[in-house]
């Protein structure tokens, strides 16, 4: 089962990512940080909702008196947590952060339901993990492991997943966006992978940017590499699928082959496009094209109708052929 831990953001709210990991599946948000009565009440009928799990850091009086499943206590203290498990009884989940095999050593004999292991980044997450696993039946705890931090901003892109577990059978696999891809262009809500194909998203990198828990908002593009989750089976199935790039093949119906794909341009300076919004340039009437989003720096808009256009906007762009992307990004011919 995957645990899904809120993070402090200006763009989304941890009822916002909750909302957003719940449509795709996950069933245990863990709330972290330092968080008000308001901020656990707003998470709770979204959780009830879908039947998910729901979790606080710390604060033990809270999740007595909200009555929510339980806590997760950021530090490991063996005393500490004789005395939560006390207080909010046998039913409620405690979970445990450890840092070292000493912390791990202290739960030996004690109720804790499971613990997570920040991961370091030094070794894959499945050596990572299979080394904290070791160090629990060292330690001869019966806790369960739920882990943490796999999703570091640098890393070696995995396409299977299979050198990269989680748990039990589930993997992280990092898959290249084809511009093949039937997905190409459609938000990620409208592409059903989990009904599909059994996988969750759970990153997307785009040059430089990645989003954590993307939303069902998000388009995937070419040359996006996903993140996504699932079993052996389900990441050989949706693997091909996602990598697939343009059939270049002739027509079989006797009409001629077309270039039509989505494709992004980069406006230079000469471009007919400089200095106007999209809707002044009338760009779907005056060159049969549709532009489906701008990137501006590490900004990403997906309706900048309205916005002047200026060089160094990277469009995404849905053209007739390679001739009116290259006039339109301001190219020589």
């Amino acid at each position: 089962m995957l645990q899904y831990a809120t993070f402090n953001s200006k763009e989304i709210s941890a009822a916002g990512q909750t909302e957003t990991v719940l449509r795709g599946g996950c069933r245990w948000i863990r709330l972290t940080g330092s968080q008000s009565e308001a901020d656990v009440k707003a998470l709770m009928p979204i959780c009830q909702e879908s039947d998910a799990i729901l979790v606080i850091d710390d604060d033990v009086e809270l999740v007595e008196k909200l009555r929510v499943h339980g806590v997760h206590l950021t530090s490991c203290d063996r005393g500490h947590l004789i005395a939560v498990r006390e207080k909010l009884g046998p039913h409620a989940i405690i979970g445990v952060t450890c840092r070292n095999a000493a912390d791990i050593e202290q739960l030996r004999g004690l109720d804790v339901d499971y613990i997570t292991v920040p991961y370091t980044g030094n070794e894959t997450p499945g050596e990572f993990y299979q080394g904290v696993s070791h160090s629990i039946s060292d330690a001869g705890a019966e806790v369960h492991l739920v882990a943490s931090g796999c999703f570091p901003a640098k890393r070696d892109l995995r396409r299977s997943g299979k050198n990269n577990t989680l748990v039990s059978d589930l993997h992280l696999a990092y898959i290249h966006v084809g511009y093949g891809c039937p997905f190409v262009g459609d938000r990620l809500k409208n592409t059903d992978l989990r009904g599909r194909y059994g996988v969750d998203v759970v990153t997307i990198q785009r040059g430089p940017a990645t989003m954590i828990v993307p939303s069902g908002e998000t388009r995937l593009f070419p040359g996006d590499t996903i993140g996504v989750i699932g079993t052996d089976d389900q990441i050989s199935a949706v693997l091909p699928v996602i990598e697939a790039e343009a059939d270049q093949t002739a027509a079989t119906d006797g009409t001629q082959p077309t270039d039509l794909r989505l494709t992004s341009i980069l406006l230079t300076e000469t471009s007919p496009l400089v200095g106007q919004t999209l809707a002044s340039a009338n760009v779907r009437r005056n060159y049969n094209t549709h532009v489906v989003a701008l990137r501006r720096g590490e900004e990403f808009i997906d309706r900048p109708a309205s916005l002047p256009l200026l060089p160094g906007d990277r469009l995404w762009i849905v053209a007739p052929d390679t001739t009116t992307a290259t006039f339109l990004a301001g190219q020589p011919a």
